[in-house]
């Protein structure tokens, strides 16, 4: 379930003491504190400095260092995160492909800021923390294509996410949700079930990809439905008028937030034009 090809629980020698430098600088320089206090300390900005450079510290500290998304690495490689969404671009410019060549495609390109941008306008979390979980189980018969956790002064949040096909079926002729997105609506309605009555069961899925040096949460732990957010992206803008947008706004009012792939395009320039979700 990790997003990387590397494994962030296994350092080398240097990468060891370069996290025992970051404990040291933020037991006294938290970030919180920079940005609160700075005046009042000795140095505020040598933690910055020393995230900037290394920003495998922040996942190293973070509750699941292999699932972390983190916004020191999108500003220090915002070039290659360009990349990575001009080709997703063209990915979705192909008539022939299928929401399975978007899921490869991420998985592959480790591109899964793209599914993590929903973060950045369509939730009000995220800002102070975030991870995300591709192909997440809900045992024995569901799987989610991404489940991202974001965190506020409310503290953690979760998006469950169905990706569907971006082409095909996508709404009938008067704007009505057509057979693909009625799909992706079919399968919430199974998840938000499953979660109702199987939530507190995830607290193992979770232990297994937790740093041991922490404890989670307990949003990980206790079911509040007031917490659980669900997303349906599928089609492009232009298989949307103005009904597709009056029934996106009502799904709303059901927990579900419906989305097209433009949406997420919009949104990842948004992100990677702050590096900020």
């Amino acid at each position: 379930m990790s997003i990387f090809s590397r494994d962030f629980f296994k350092l080398n020698e240097d990468e060891i003491k370069l996290t025992k430098e970051y404990d040291r600088l933020n037991a006294t320089e938290s970030i919180e504190k920079m940005i609160q206090n700075s005046k009042e300390m000795k140095n505020p900005f040598e933690l910055l400095e020393l995230v900037g450079k290394h920003p495998f510290l922040l996942n190293v500290a973070s509750y699941f260092p292999n699932n972390f998304l983190n916004e020191a690495d999108l500003a220090i490689r915002k070039k290659d995160y360009e990349q990575k969404l001009a080709d997703f671009k063209l990915l979705l410019n192909n008539a022939d492909t299928t929401e399975r060549n978007i899921l490869n495609f991420i998985k592959d390109n480790e591109a899964h800021f793209i599914i993590g941008s929903i973060l950045k306008n369509y939730t009000v979390f995220g800002h102070h923390d975030r991870y995300i979980f591709p192909e997440f189980q809900l045992p024995p018969n569901f799987q989610v294509d991404f489940l991202i956790v974001g965190k506020n002064s409310n503290g953690y949040h979760f998006v469950f996410v169905e990706l569907e096909n971006p082409s095909k079926n996508i709404t009938i002729g008067n704007g009505s949700f057509g057979q693909t997105f009625r799909k992706g609506i079919e399968q919430i309605a199974d998840w938000k079930h499953w979660n109702d009555k199987n939530f507190g069961t995830l607290r193992n899925v979770f232990d297994k990809h937790k740093n041991p040096s922490k404890n989670i949460p307990r949003e990980f732990l206790e079911y509040d439905n007031t917490r659980m957010n669900y997303v349906v992206v599928a089609g492009k803008r232009d298989d949307f008028n103005e009904k597709t947008y009056r029934l996106a706004r009502e799904s709303r009012k059901n927990g579900i937030i419906i989305l097209h792939y433009d949406n997420i395009i919009d949104e990842c320039e948004k992100l990677l034009r702050d590096c900020a979700y």
